[in-house]
């Protein structure tokens, strides 16, 4: 949709130190991530105006787009869009899952606030983003408050890529309340 299949995963590589998750934490093993066959990203609302809505992509490249209702700002619309499909080359899909594996999404615990060495401080009224990655026989979900001041940022980076990949977000985006005229024209 958006990226070529040559398009880079270098923003990944390198820009945080993850601390690996317990053993009782730990995600499916590597082998898992390259037989994974949908992936999700869905971003929860905030008190302000943050998009809301679950992007589901199969490893066909079709694309499913659920759009949600910000009720926290209570300036736009209280019923939600329809929900749209799309399409995705597979090979996008396939840069997806090894961006996962570039930022060992395997070793993220469940919830990055749960961890005060990720979220030790946050601030409010943040949206959560929450990625999720099916394979045949078990899932890997990591549940991320974007108000965490010290979350990973390759996770965020790995938010945004699939929003990037798939033209989620700028779908999304809220609509902004028309402005009041100016006194002054």
């Amino acid at each position: 949709m958006r990226l070529s299949a040559r398009s880079s995963l270098a923003f990944l590589i390198g820009t945080a130190v993850i601390p690996p998750a317990s053993p009782a934490q730990s995600g499916p093993a590597v082998a898992d991530f390259r037989s994974a066959d949908s992936l999700a990203l869905e971003r929860t609302p905030c008190l302000g105006r943050c998009p809301v809505y679950r992007v589901i992509l199969a490893r066909s490249g079709h694309v499913r787009l659920e759009p949600g209702i910000n009720r926290g700002y209570p300036d736009y619309a209280t019923v939600p869009a329809p929900v749209r499909f799309d399409s995705i080359a597979p090979a996008q899909f396939e840069q997806l899952i090894s961006a996962a594996l570039a930022i060992r999404f395997d070793t993220l615990p469940p919830s990055i606030q749960a961890v005060s060495a990720l979220c030790d401080t946050a601030y409010t009224d943040a949206s959560t983003a929450i990625v999720t990655i099916w394979m045949p026989d078990a899932s890997k979900s990591v549940r991320h408050y974007r108000g965490c001041k010290r979350s990973p940022k390759n996770l965020r980076r790995f938010e945004d890529y699939i929003d990037e990949i798939t033209g989620a977000g700028a779908h999304m985006r809220p609509r902004r309340p028309p402005s009041p005229p100016s006194p002054h024209n």
